[in-house]
């Protein structure tokens, strides 16, 4: 991976989690490649996961003067993925089904896990860790429905291929269990993301203590205030 793409994640932290980008599609029409230096801007400054996708399609696929490259389809879909984007969350699962059946793709993967950890070194405040969850976990946010994804800022909120998937997919009792915890940490570090971006400070300090007291249990009233009180703010914003 190159420097830029490298830096790539430390940029994508300081940008709006609603950001909309309409990356160069006017120039893809004539050149793969000239285009790309559009969609990096969308996908890596404004956060764009469409641009992410496209991104990711591009490396995967190759075309004319454009390589295939696995590291960087897995860095595009990973970063579309992490915006809640259900169709990059069901790409990367295939994607990283279809790397763990030979021996070189999850070299591949390792690969680009030691890139990501070598991007975020030690910004360790950030939200973000370079986490790739599990495909089972992927597939089952993915097929979620989009009525439960509020907040989540992307367009593209559920996969109805991914619910397909999840029906043929094998996974002891016990190993669910824990994936299923790995979804439900993801599910709330996404909802403090986008909690902090529309809220105040005091605000998202309200918000917080009430939504995860550090003692005792939420109350089930203040709970259901604040997640109101949150989702108004989020219409608003994104007027």
């Amino acid at each position: 991976m190159n420097r830029f793409l490298i830096f790539s994640f430390l940029f994508l932290m300081s940008s709006k989690v609603f950001a909309i980008c309409e990356a160069g599609d006017s120039v893809y029409q004539k050149s793969v490649k000239a285009s790309i230096p559009a969609y990096q801007n969308c996908a890596i400054i404004e956060n764009d996961d469409e641009a992410q996708l496209k991104l990711a399609h591009i490396y995967y696929e190759g075309a004319k003067n454009v390589e295939k490259d696995v590291v960087k389809t897995l860095l595009y879909l990973h970063l579309a993925a992490d915006n809640g984007n259900a169709v990059a969350q069901t790409k990367l699962a295939k994607l990283l089904l279809e790397l763990d059946e030979t021996s070189q793709g999850r070299e591949k993967v390792l690969s680009y896990m030691k890139q990501i950890k070598l991007a975020l070194g030690n910004a360790s405040s950030l939200e973000f860790q370079g986490e790739i969850l599990h495909p089972f976990v992927l597939l089952s946010l993915a097929a979620e429905p989009a009525s439960q994804k509020w907040y989540y800022p992307t367009n593209t909120k559920s996969s109805s291929e991914a619910a397909a998937l999840l029906k043929s997919y094998q996974v002891d009792e016990k190993r669910k269990k824990d994936l299923i915890k790995q979804g439900a940490r993801w599910k709330q570090r996404k909802l403090m993301e986008t909690a902090k971006e529309v809220l105040s400070f005091d605000e998202y300090e309200k918000f917080k203590n009430v939504l995860y007291p550090t003692k005792g249990k939420a109350d089930p009233f203040l709970r259901k205030q604040e997640l109101s009180n949150l989702r108004e703010k989020i219409q608003t914003y994104l007027r």
